[in-house]
């Protein structure tokens, strides 16, 4: 019950994030992907390449994904 309670609690935290701008650490790529961390933990995924990696961008988030959430970077 208690990883169900935490895995609830996650899910309402991303929600409650969508469609706000958080800036992103960009640290790997994954496929087309770029992923990162945002202010804030969540791990975050937006197209993106090489360029984008260790660099902060600022990324609108907007959908879960995976691990956390998708998002286009500004």
């Amino acid at each position: 019950r208690l990883i169900e309670a935490g895995e609830k609690a996650a899910a309402e935290f991303m929600e409650s994030c969508r469609n706000s701008v958080r800036p992103v650490l960009f640290e790997e790529v994954c496929g087309t992907l770029v992923a990162g961390y945002s202010d804030n933990y969540i791990k975050v995924y937006a197209e993106g390449g090489e360029d984008d990696l260790n660099r902060i961008r600022n990324v609108k988030l907007s959908e879960n994904y995976k691990d956390g959430m998708k998002g286009e970077i500004e």
